[in-house]
């Protein structure tokens, strides 16, 4: 399965910390939202205390985005 960039957004003020997260490729194909427990602990270290990060990633149908690695910053 190919590989895309995607976009990761975490809310930027809440005081729920399992609020969801927002996944997203460029063209917005596949959108989701996933609560802040299920995005992997190494994601949330990569991304250190930024809001947005991009990484890349496979969809999948049945699991949604899985994260791979993080990515360059893009510009969108």
């Amino acid at each position: 399965m190919p590989t895309e960039i995607v976009k990761v957004q975490r809310p930027i003020a809440t005081n729920d910390p399992d609020d969801p997260w927002l996944i997203y490729d460029k063209a917005r194909k596949h959108q989701i939202q996933v609560p802040a427990r299920l995005i992997p602990r190494w994601a949330r270290i990569k991304m250190g205390d930024d809001h947005k990060a991009f990484f890349r990633a496979e969809w999948s149908n049945m699991a949604g985005w899985g994260l791979l690695e993080r990515a360059p910053w893009q510009e969108w």
